[in-house]
């Protein structure tokens, strides 16, 4: 089995060997049992990554109408800022922001350029006890499907 690290650094497998074509996705020389067991090690890294992340990391697929998603993926660092899981649960609802204003703006933003890069806001823990954040995300379309994926990393507001 190719390490991952083969993979990822390119190798003449991957670039052939004496410049010949190599098809795209495919590895020059492996098997399918071979290509299959690398795509396990890369979907083992991501989940340790993901896992172990120190921000919170969510991927929720998207509703027809702005503003809704349900969560699909939370990782732990995400569940210990929330107090609760929200696997399930849509992370734009009302209830999670202290200020609607900001929830309209990130929403603004969210549908005017796909993105959001590293708004500010408060938001409410499932205690009702109140952090500031700021918010990643960025729309994702993979098979017919819009995906919202996010990170949210704690801040400290300096008044």
């Amino acid at each position: 089995m190719k390490s991952i690290r083969h993979v990822l650094r390119g190798s003449k497998n991957i670039a052939g060997i004496n410049n010949e074509a190599v098809s795209p996705g495919r590895f020059r020389g492996d098997t399918p049992q071979e290509i299959q067991e690398t795509a396990k090690e890369i979907t083992m890294i991501e989940k340790e990554y993901l896992e172990k992340a120190i921000p919170g990391i969510f991927i929720a697929s998207h509703g027809k109408d702005l503003g809704t998603c349900k969560i699909e993926y939370v990782n732990p660092s995400l569940i210990k800022l929330f107090g609760r899981d929200l696997k399930g649960e849509c992370i734009i609802k009302p209830d999670y922001w202290v200020k609607p204003e900001m929830r309209s703006v990130y929403l603004d933003m969210l549908n005017r350029d796909g993105k959001v890069d590293g708004i500010e806001a408060e938001l409410r823990r499932a205690d009702g006890s109140i952090f500031w954040c700021k918010i990643y995300s960025r729309y994702l379309s993979i098979q017919n499907t819009k995906w919202l994926q996010g990170t949210i990393l704690t801040s400290v507001r300096k008044n």
